[in-house]
C-alpha cells in the first residue's frame, strides 16, 4: 500500500500491447493514472478472486434462476404532470439549475428507462467488493463519475451533501418546509406535487426540488415519502448553490452493488442445503444507471436506440425502448474483449452536446483558479479517492479502470483508506490538485495496457479459469445400477449411461436404455431384459429389442407390443410378435401376428382386422384377413368392399350413391363405407389349401352376388332420391 499521491497522471515510456489482440508489443510514450507500480517495486501482486467458481455440485448456475426477488425502489418512473411542473419551473429558474449543475439532472428524470432486470443480477454476479469494479475474464470495469455526469447529468464539483446549513435565512426556510410537511403527513409525493403544483407559493421552488431529490436521486426507506432530510440540500441548490450529488449517487450504487453480489452468493451456498426457499432483497439506489451504464458498452446487449433531439440529455436515447431479448447476457459480457467499448461518451452522437473534455487532439491543460468547469470535473473523474454519501462512504479507484478515461494502464496498486468519518472522507475528495498541467485525451485515441500488465492479468486469472473449468467439466462413466433397481435382474450386471447425468434417473418410471452384458461387456443392439412383472413376459430368457420406446411403463398391454419374441436368444426375421394371452383374437396358442399400421394393442378391435392368421408360424401369401372368430365358427369369409359416400344429404341423412340421379345433381365423394359379403358356403377346408380352380369358381360367385346388391341398393337409392326432390302439391 503507497502514499497517496495529488497527482493524477504520469507520462512516462513503456513496452505497450494491445488488450483487444495478441498483437507485437510496441515501445512509446505512455500516459497512467497514479498511484501505479513503478519500475522499483515488485508486480508480486494478486487481484482480488473472482466471483466463486460453480461449484461441482448441482446448484443453479444462472443467476435469472435464483430463488431472488429483487425489488429496484430506487427506480421510479415520472409521475403525472411530473413534466408540466418542469416546464413550469424552468422557465422561472433555469439560470439557477445551470449554475447549480442540476438542468441535465432534472430533465433526465423526466425520463422512462424501461427495467431489464436479467441484465443488472448478470452484471452484479461480476461486482467485486473489494476494488468496487466489475472482473471480467478479460478485463476491469467499473461505474465512474464520468457516467453520473454523462448519463445522470449530475454534478462532481461543489459542496457535501452533509454540508449543514448556516445562514438564518436558510433555516427558516426549513422550518416552514417541515411545519407543511407534518399538516401533509403522511407527505406522499402526490400530495405534495398537488398541494405546490401551480400554487404561486413562495417555496414552491424549494418544494419541487425536495420532491425531485426524493424520488429521483436519493430514495429513501421512507418509500413515496418526501425526506425532511432533504430539505437542507433543496434549499442549497434553490439558491444557486452547487452540490456535489455524483459521488453521493455512485456511492450509494456501489454499496447496492455490493449487497446484491453478497445475497447472490449467500443464496448459492444456501441453495445447495435448502432447495425451495426464496429470498427477497430492496435496493434503493438509481440502478437505471447502472442498465444505462450496459447498454452504453455492450453493444451486442443494447436495443433499438431513439435519435436525440437538440437539447435533450444522453438519457433521452433510452427513453421507453422495448429491451431486446437477450438469452446468456452472462457469457456476451464475459466474452466481450474485443466488443466492449471504453469510451462510448467520446463518440460523435447526432444531436447531443458532447462535454468539452472530448476534444479531436490531445491536449495538456493548464490547472488553475480560471481553469474550466468541466476540464475540472473530468480531472476528479480520474483522481482515486473516497465518495462521501448520505448514509454511506465507499471507495472510488478510477487507475484501476484508466483506459475508461483514454489513458494507458499499468498494474494498479492499493490506495489506503480514509472513511473514519464523513469529514475526513470529504476533505480526501475535495483535495486541491498537485498537477501543473492535465492531460486530455484524443476522444478516438485507444489505450494500451503494458506488457507486465498482460502478463500479470493473465496470472491472476489461471487459477480462476481452472477453478471455473474443473467444476464444470465432469467425464462420462459407467456405473452399476443400485440394488433397489428392479431392472437389475443379475449381480455383475454393467450399465452404460447414455442420456441420463444423474444415477438417480435409473428408477423405474425412467428410461430404460441400458444393456445387459455378460463377462463384463456390453453386447451389440440395445438388447435388455424386460422386468418380470411384464405380462408380455412369457419365457424366462426372451430378449426384447427397444424400438421407439424410453421408458417401461409403456410396455404395458395398452401400448404397442413392438418387440420380438425369439427362441435360443436370436430374433426372427420380421416384425413377428406373441399377442397377449388375454386378447380375444388370440385363437390358438402359438398363432404370429404381424403388426401393419397399428402402434397400439387397441387398434386390434372389432374395427380392424388388418392382420394374417398364420399356421406352422410362417404368414400366409396374398392380403387375405380371418374376421372374427364368431364369423369363423360360422365357416363364412369376409370379404371388404369400399364405396364412395355423397356429400348430398338425403332425409335428414347422410346417403351415398354412384352415379347422379334423374336431375343431373353433382355428387362429391367424402368417405368411403364398407359393404361385407358373406359366402353362404361352409368352409370345409382352409383357403391356403383350396385349388386354383375352386378359388376361381368362388370368386365369380362372390362378384356375381356383389354386382346384384350393387344394383339394388342404387334402385333403392335413386326412388328415395326421386322423390324426395318431386315438387309438393
Amino acid at each position: 500500500m503507497c502514499e497517496l499521491s495529488h497527482t493524477i497522471i504520469e507520462e512516462r515510456e513503456e513496452s505497450m500491447i494491445s488488450i483487444r489482440s495478441d498483437s507485437k508489443p510496441t515501445f512509446r510514450i505512455a500516459h497512467f493514472l497514479k498511484p501505479s507500480l513503478t519500475l522499483t517495486q515488485d508486480p508480486d501482486l494478486l487481484l482480488p478472486p473472482l466471483p466463486t467458481p460453480t461449484p461441482t455440485k448441482p446448484t443453479i448456475r444462472d443467476v435469472k434462476n435464483l430463488p431472488l426477488n429483487v425489488l429496484y425502489r430506487g427506480r421510479r418512473n415520472p409521475q403525472r404532470n411530473w413534466k408540466e411542473w418542469v416546464y413550469s419551473m424552468q422557465s422561472k429558474h433555469q439560470s439557477t439549475w445551470k449554475k447549480a449543475g442540476i438542468y441535465d439532472a432534472i430533465w433526465s428524470s423526466t425520463y422512462q428507462v424501461l427495467r431489464h432486470n436479467e441484465l443488472v443480477l448478470g452484471i452484479a454476479d461480476r461486482w467485486c467488493s473489494e476494488t468496487n469494479s466489475f472482473i471480467f475474464p478479460w478485463a476491469e470495469a467499473t461505474i465512474t463519475l464520468e457516467d453520473m455526469m454523462v448519463l445522470g447529468g449530475f454534478s462532481v464539483l461543489g459542496s457535501s451533501v452533509k454540508k449543514p446549513i448556516k445562514t438564518k435565512d436558510m433555516l427558516e426556510i426549513e422550518d416552514s418546509l417541515i411545519r407543511i410537511h407534518r399538516r401533509l403527513s403522511p407527505a406522499r409525493h402526490y400530495v405534495w406535487m398537488e398541494f405546490f403544483m401551480g400554487s404561486g407559493h413562495k417555496l414552491e421552488h424549494e418544494a419541487f426540488l425536495s420532491l425531485w431529490l426524493s424520488r429521483y436521486v436519493f430514495p429513501t426507506s421512507l418509500y413515496d415519502n418526501v425526506g425532511k432530510h432533504l430539505f437542507p440540500i433543496a434549499i442549497c441548490l434553490a439558491r444557486g448553490t452547487r452540490m456535489a450529488l455524483a459521488p453521493a449517487v455512485l456511492a450509494t450504487i456501489y454499496r447496492d452493488l455490493r449487497l446484491l453480489k453478497e445475497k447472490i452468493d449467500a443464496i448459492r451456498v444456501r441453495t445447495i442445503k435448502y432447495k425451495g426457499d426464496s429470498f427477497a432483497l430492496d435496493l434503493w439506489a438509481p440502478f437505471q444507471l447502472v442498465q444505462l451504464w450496459i447498454w452504453e458498452r455492450f453493444p451486442r446487449l443494447r436495443p433499438i436506440q431513439n435519435i436525440i433531439k437538440r437539447g435533450e440529455p444522453r438519457v433521452a436515447r433510452w427513453h421507453k425502448v422495448k429491451r431486446g431479448n437477450i438469452e446468456k447476457a452472462r457469457l456476451v459480457m464475459d466474452s466481450a474483449r474485443d466488443s466492449f467499448l471504453w469510451r462510448p461518451y467520446a463518440a460523435v452522437l447526432t444531436n447531443w452536446l458532447s462535454p468539452k473534455f472530448y476534444r479531436n487532439k490531445e491536449e495538456w491543460v493548464l490547472v488553475g483558479p480560471n481553469m474550466d468547469k468541466e476540464i475540472e470535473s473530468f480531472a476528479l473523474c480520474m483522481r482515486a479517492c473516497e465518495l462521501v454519501g448520505l448514509e454511506c462512504i465507499e471507495q472510488y479507484l478510477p487507475h484501476r479502470v484508466a483506459m475508461q478515461f483514454g489513458m494507458d494502464q499499468d498494474i494498479p496498486i492499493c490506495v489506503p483508506r480514509f472513511n473514519l468519518s464523513h469529514q475526513t472522507a470529504w476533505r480526501n475528495y475535495c483535495r486541491p490538485i498537485s498537477d501543473q498541467k492535465v492531460y486530455i485525451p484524443h476522444r478516438l485515441f485507444e489505450s494500451d495496457v503494458t506488457t507486465r500488465y498482460m502478463n500479470w492479468w493473465k496470472k491472476s486469472m489461471l487459477p480462476q479459469t481452472y477453478a471455473v473449468k474443473g467444476s464444470t467439466k465432469q467425464p462420462r462413466l459407467q456405473t452399476t445400477m443400485p440394488e433397489s433397481s428392479k431392472r437389475r435382474k443379475d449381480a455383475g450386471d454393467v450399465v452404460k449411461e447414455r442420456n441420463f447425468k444423474h444415477p438417480d434417473m435409473f428408477d423405474k418410471y425412467r428410461s430404460a436404455r441400458f444393456r445387459r452384458v455378460s463377462d463384463g461387456k456390453p453386447s451389440s443392439g440395445t438388447e435388455t431384459t424386460l422386468p418380470d412383472s411384464s405380462k408380455r413376459h412369457k419365457e424366462a430368457g426372451d430378449v426384447v429389442k427397444e424400438r421407439n420406446f424410453k421408458h417401461p411403463e409403456m410396455f404395458d398391454k395398452n401400448r404397442s407390443a413392438r418387440f420380438r419374441r425369439v427362441s435360443d436368444g436370436k430374433p426372427r426375421s420380421g416384425t413377428e410378435t406373441t399377442l397377449p394371452e388375454n386378447s380375444k383374437r388370440h385363437n390358438e396358442a402359438g398363432d404370429v401376428v404381424k403388426e401393419r399400421n397399428f402402434k397400439h394393442l387397441e387398434k386390434f378391435e372389432k374395427k380392424s382386422t388388418r392382420f394374417i392368421r398364420v399356421s406352422e408360424g410362417r404368414p400366409s401369401s396374398g392380403a387375405q384377413s380371418q374376421y372374427l372368430a364368431s364369423l369363423n365358427a360360422r365357416g363364412r369369409i369376409v370379404r371388404e368392399e369400399k364405396l364412395p359416400v355423397l356429400s348430398k344429404v338425403v332425409g335428414g341423412s347422410q346417403r351415398a350413391t354412384e352415379v347422379a340421379n334423374d336431375r343431373g345433381t353433382k355428387f362429391s365423394v367424402k368417405s368411403v363405407v364398407t359393404i361385407k359379403v358373406h359366402d353362404e358356403e361352409p368352409r370345409s377346408h382352409s383357403i391356403a389349401s383350396m385349388s386354383k380352380q375352386d378359388l376361381e369358381v368362388r370368386i365369380s360367385k362372390l362378384e356375381k352376388e356383389l354386382a346384384e346388391l350393387k344394383e339394388e341398393y342404387n334402385n333403392r337409392l335413386g326412388k328415395r332420391l326421386k322423390v324426395q326432390s318431386s315438387p309438393v302439391p
